[in-house]
């Protein structure tokens, strides 16, 4: 049994832009924040997409890749997506979707929190050992 996988460039083609709006509808939901080349945008759904220099194999491993996202809504899932088409010269412009700036400061929070807990574990233990059995006559 053989599956049909969508790999000429017309559909390809469709199925980027629909997938292009569902990642700019999941940006705006989440707050994530969506540059191009170093500007805030709104909406991805302008980006133009070159698909003819792709060979047949290079097209299929798109499609799987559009297969997969589709699946994987996230931010790590749109940003190595976006960076992979970066890199195989589909788009030409220098997209990056980064997180809101509410979750890089809980992250940011969290790692202080986490070395002053580690902190807090080695004053804990050299107050143990230094007090040893002293109180306990």
């Amino acid at each position: 049994m053989e599956t049909q996988v969508r790999t000429t460039v017309e559909e390809l083609n469709k199925d980027l832009k629909n997938l292009f709006q569902t990642i700019t509808s999941v940006s705006i939901d989440k707050k994530y924040v969506m540059k191009v080349d170093n500007e805030e945008q709104t909406h991805l759904e302008f980006v133009e997409f070159q698909l003819d220099h792709l060979t047949q194999s290079g097209r299929k491993k798109l499609a799987r890749r559009i297969r997969h996202i589709n699946k994987k809504q996230g931010y790590r899932a749109f940003t190595s997506f976006v960076s992979m088409l970066k890199f195989n010269d589909i788009i030409r412009h220098n997209i990056k979707i980064e997180q809101s700036q509410k979750e890089k400061t809980i992250q940011l929070y969290r790692k202080e929190y986490v070395r002053a807990r580690a902190e807090a574990e080695t004053l804990r233990l050299k107050y143990v050992t230094e007090k040893g059995d002293f109180y306990k006559s």
